[in-house]
């Protein structure tokens, strides 16, 4: 985890490590208070729009101006999908999971909230990190994750808007 920090540091900026730690400590605050008042689907697009909102105030701050708000929204989804590897990563020492893999903890945690009960989140988040990884085509994911849900997707669409989501945010920081 550390070199991975580093890595990104070096690639990213301290300014988006640093944002991405506010928008972690946000996002657990936000889970320990209102867990039970914001729907799940909410909080798991909380990260991306105080990504967006922070990286804004940040750059205004240093002296940017709006005419940088496609660098300020860039910024803000890196933060954001590095808080959520981070979170992830919180999660994955709580519940003492360490030889699970990191990507498919993140994923697993960006699927929380977006599944009814009694769906194999395990299996999904398995699924759309084979398609990060190359090892799986996106169309067969799809229909791999359509068949877990016992064809159970309630918008086909909106099936594959997350799994494009979850794909492109974690595929930023891989």
């Amino acid at each position: 985890m550390i070199s991975y920090i580093s890595n990104f540091v070096e690639h990213y900026g301290l300014s988006t490590l640093i944002v991405g730690l506010c928008i972690t400590a946000i996002s657990i605050l936000i889970d320990k208070f209102f867990k039970d008042k914001i729907p799940a689907l909410l909080r798991n697009a909380l990260p991306f729009i105080l990504g967006v909102i922070i990286s804004t105030i940040y750059g205004l701050i240093i002296g940017k101006t709006l005419a940088d708000f496609t660098q300020f929204v860039s910024s803000g989804w890196v933060s954001s999908t590095l808080a959520i590897v981070i979170k992830a990563f919180i999660n994955k020492l709580k519940s003492g999971k360490l030889s699970q893999d990191v990507l498919v903890l993140t994923v697993y945690e960006l699927l929380e909230g977006t599944l009814k009960k009694g769906v194999n989140r395990q299996k999904i988040a398995d699924s759309i990190c084979a398609v990060i990884k190359g090892d799986l085509s996106f169309e067969n994911a799809v229909n791999e994750v359509n068949s877990l849900l016992d064809g159970r997707l309630v918008n086909q669409d909106y099936g594959r808007a997350l799994a494009q989501l979850i794909v492109s945010s974690t595929k930023t920081l891989i």
